[in-house]
C-alpha cells in the first residue's frame, strides 16, 4: 500500500483526505485508515471506497497520525 505513517500538524475541523493504492498504482478498496493523536488517546477511522480514496474530518488532536 501506498500509505504510510505520518505525522501531521491539525486544525480545527480539517479535513485528511488521501488515496491509498497497491504497488502497481491501482486503489486498494476497503483499506481501514486511522488518524490518532500524539498521545493515541483520540482516533478516528475510515474505509476506503472503490477508487481507493478516504476522508476524514477531525477537530480532537493537535498532532495527528495517519496509519
Amino acid at each position: 500500500m501506498c500509505v504510510a505513517g505520518s505525522a501531521l500538524p491539525a486544525y480545527a475541523d480539517a479535513i485528511i483526505s488521501g488515496r491509498v493504492t497497491d504497488p502497481s498504482s491501482r486503489p486498494v478498496t476497503g483499506a481501514k485508515v486511522v488518524v490518532f493523536d500524539d498521545e493515541a488517546t483520540w482516533s478516528v477511522s475510515d474505509t476506503t471506497d472503490s477508487d481507493g480514496k478516504f476522508s476524514v474530518k477531525h477537530s480532537e488532536c493537535k498532532l495527528c497520525f495517519v496509519e
